[in-house]
């Protein structure tokens, strides 16, 4: 599992070539979350690593901007798993995950 999350985040280093010391933590959490949520078998232990994404990607941003989300939004995210799933939860899409939670950065702190 380790090997694949960090495999997909080097991939994804080297495709896009970012490189943002404050969205480093976000992005390594969310590429080792979502390697977990694509390994695990269970539906419901699949659905307990995905709020934890959630909530540890929330915090994250609340933390590095000094801003708190709309609990409505994250509590949107939360309900939002099967938009991030493809091939029947086979696999996570990651990267829009990410993305959603990385314009965050920017719109709140702006970031370039």
């Amino acid at each position: 599992m380790v090997a694949d999350a960090t495999y997909k985040m080097q991939k994804y280093r080297s495709k896009f070539l970012v490189n943002m010391e404050k969205e480093e933590l976000l992005r390594d959490v969310i590429f080792f979350g979502s390697s977990l949520i694509s390994q695990v078998k269970n539906k419901s232990d699949s659905s307990i690593f995905y709020k934890s994404l959630v909530k540890a990607s929330a915090s994250i941003i609340e933390i590095e901007t000094k801003k708190k989300f709309d609990r409505k939004f994250i509590l949107k995210i939360l309900k939002a798993k099967s938009s991030f799933e493809c091939n029947d939860g086979i696999h996570f899409q990651a990267e829009a995950f990410y993305f959603l939670f990385k314009t965050h950065f920017r719109i709140s702190n702006n970031i370039n």
